[in-house]
This record gives C-alpha cells, sequence and structure tokens, in this order.
C-alpha cells in the first residue's frame, strides 16, 4: 500500500496519493468542497527520489513550495478583499504574483529562521566556551535551546483562534490516515478512536533536524561566532539531506528504535495537533476517499 501525504490548511484538508491531490475544504456555508489535480514532480520526473541523500533536499523543497501554494489558496478563498500587499503584487508581478509571493514568503521565512534557531543559539551559548572546551557538550547546550525556542513557538502560536482550527484538521488529517492505514473503515467512530499523532508529520521531520544538526556541528571546531555561522550556513543541505533519511527510516519501519526516534516530534504533534470534531473529521474523509479512489 503506498503512502498518503497531507496537510492541514484554512477550513480544510489537503491529501496526496500517487500522482493525485484532493483539497477538501469547508465554505461558510457549511457544504464541503473538492477539488481534484494532478501533482507534477521534477523529482518523480528525474528520478532523483531513487537517490539516497541527494533527494532529500530536493524533495523538501519541493514540498515546501507546493504546500505554501496550496495553503495561499485555501487563504484567497477565506478572503475576499484585496489587502495592500496584494495590490502591490499584482501590479508589479502581474500573472506572477502569487509565485512571487510565495517565493518572497520562503526567503523571509529562511532569514527569520537562521536569525532564530543559529543565529541566536549561537551567539547566546558562545558564554558556556568559557567553561567547557566540549565541542559535544557546546553543541548540545546550543540544540537544546534551539529545541526550547521551537517548542515556545508552537506554543505561542497554537493560542491563536485561527491556528486552533487549522491543528484540528491536522489532527483530523492524521487520524484519517491513521485509519485507513489500519485498514478500517472510515467512519467518524473509527477515526475517533485513533491517535492524532503520526510519525510522518513534518512537525516530526523538524525534530529530527534540530536533533541531527547537533551531531554534524560537532564535526566542526568551535571557533569564532562567524565561523560557526558560516559553518552552520553551510551544513544545513547537509543535515536536511541527512535528516530526510532518518525521516523516511522512521515512516517505513515500525519498532523499538524508530518510536524511539519519534518522541521529540510525537511530543511537539501534542502542540500542533488538536483534537477535531466530527466536523473537521468529515472533511479529512472526503479528501482521502476522493484521493485514494
Amino acid at each position: 500500500m503506498n503512502k498518503v501525504g497531507g496537510q492541514a490548511i484554512t477550513n480544510g484538508v489537503l491529501m496526496i496519493y500517487n500522482n493525485k491531490k484532493v483539497v477538501a475544504t469547508r465554505n461558510e456555508n457549511g457544504k464541503i468542497i473538492v477539488k481534484k489535480s494532478t501533482v507534477g514532480s521534477f523529482i518523480n520526473n528525474k528520478n532523483i527520489y531513487k537517490i539516497p541523500f541527494i533527494r532529500g533536499i530536493f524533495i523538501i523543497s519541493e514540498n515546501i513550495i507546493s504546500g505554501m501554494k496550496t495553503f495561499n489558496k485555501s487563504l484567497d478563498r477565506i478572503e475576499d478583499d484585496e489587502d495592500f500587499i496584494d495590490k502591490i503584487f499584482k501590479r508589479v508581478f502581474k500573472e506572477n504574483s502569487d509565485k512571487a509571493f510565495i517565493y518572497l514568503s520562503i526567503f523571509i521565512s529562511s532569514i527569520l529562521c537562521f536569525l532564530v534557531f543559529i543565529l541566536i543559539p549561537t551567539i547566546i551559548y558562545d558564554i558556556f566556551s568559557d567553561y567547557t572546551k566540549s565541542i559535544f557538550i557546546l553543541n548540545i547546550i546550543e540544540g537544546i535551546f534551539r529545541i526550547i525556542i521551537l517548542y515556545l513557538y508552537m506554543f505561542l502560536i497554537s493560542k491563536n483562534k485561527d491556528i486552533q482550527e487549522i491543528y484540528k484538521y491536522h489532527g483530523a488529517e492524521h487520524k484519517t490516515i491513521n485509519c485507513y492505514e489500519n485498514n478500517m473503515e472510515l467512519t467518524i467512530d473509527n477515526i475517533k478512536s485513533l491517535p492524532k499523532n503520526h510519525k510522518r508529520c513534518g512537525t516530526n521531520f523538524l525534530a529530527i533536524i534540530m536533533i541531527v544538526s547537533v551531531f554534524i556541528f560537532c564535526l566542526f571546531p568551535w571557533k569564532s561566532t562567524f565561523y560557526r555561522l558560516l559553518v552552520r550556513l553551510i551544513s544545513i543541505p547537509i543535515v536536511f539531506c541527512i535528516s530526510y533519511e532518518v525521516f523516511e527510516f522512521v515512516g517505513k519501519y515500525d519498532n523499538k528504535l524508530t518510536k524511539f526516534i519519534s518522541i521529540p516530534g510525537m511530543t511537539f504533534q501534542n502542540i500542533t495537533t488538536k483534537e477535531p470534531d466530527d466536523t473537521h473529521i468529515e472533511v479529512a474523509i472526503e479528501a482521502l476517499k476522493e484521493v485514494i479512489k
């Protein structure tokens, strides 16, 4: 049985299976709207997905772009009025405004991630180099601080009502896929009985990145702040590629080792997923049923 992928979006759920993509959303009248499309993949066309380690950075990039496109469209469906930024993008980039907005969002997000998850932990924990010269201990300390930042970020945004609604769809997506993968009938009662966490979730991947980065950064000496920042920046593709292979391993096998590796990610999912009600589950069921037809 091939793997089903999914993503929570505004007022709905995205499901991907083989080369098919289905987006199911609930409109303001309570009706479930289903849209189907075919997934075009440069990675699959060029067989890049067959190359271990190299494939990671390409698959991650393609998934981020595809996910942001779908999420952006889901926002457009609930926001009828154009805001000031929308008007500027359409005036400057015309028919390419949506694409330009997505790539600019990715660029800004990358800068913020570098500042928050690399620059700040590195600078703050410089002080610990006065107390120990162990590269491993210093990287563990930096890694712990990085995980704390990620946890606090997830916790704080989870207090937003709109984000809570998306997290309920996230939980519905996981529960529905769990139901399908356990060969159970896709009913609301069956889905409710299953866990809202899933080891192939992107949140799990984020946690794996945090852990792998500690070990990769340990390979380099603890020198000046500038040197460490440069090394970490250059090492990001390496960290992503190795993390993806670990993520694939965790998703493929179910044993004590994979369960142990998944503990941090499953813990984070207690924040990024919420227990859905029937309305969220109904949307997820529609998306899954349509994508596996």
